[in-house]
């Protein structure tokens, strides 16, 4: 992959999930901690974000940061489930699969 290319998706992931929370810009870099100059920067390609700047504007949107890296953010939202439940009791992550089995179902029916 070319650097653009991941510029590009690092850019379009972080516009979207600024946009999902309802923040401009310009509150969102004051909550990340950075500049409104890098933050436009970074969303039009033009910079590249540190490890640490993706870790924290991750943080400040409810997302990791794989959320940024990848394009297909599907997988990025299969790890974060598995992640989330790795510590659980197995008649919880039971209860979850069921869960997933019901809405399978629901879907499958429309």
């Amino acid at each position: 992959m070319e650097k653009q290319e991941f510029l590009k998706i690092v850019s379009e992931n972080i516009k979207k999930y600024r946009a999902q929370n309802g923040l401009t810009q310009e509150k969102f870099a004051e909550k990340a901690g950075i500049s409104l100059p890098f933050c436009a920067a970074i969303e039009t390609e033009r910079k590249a974000p540190s490890a640490f700047t993706l870790r924290n504007m991750a943080d400040r949107l409810g997302v990791t940061v794989d959320y940024f890296l990848y394009q297909d953010s599907v997988q990025a939202e299969i790890k974060m489930i598995s992640e989330q439940l790795a510590d659980k009791p197995a008649a919880y992550v039971e209860l979850i699969g069921r869960l997933i089995a019901v809405c399978n179902d629901f879907n499958d029916t429309k």
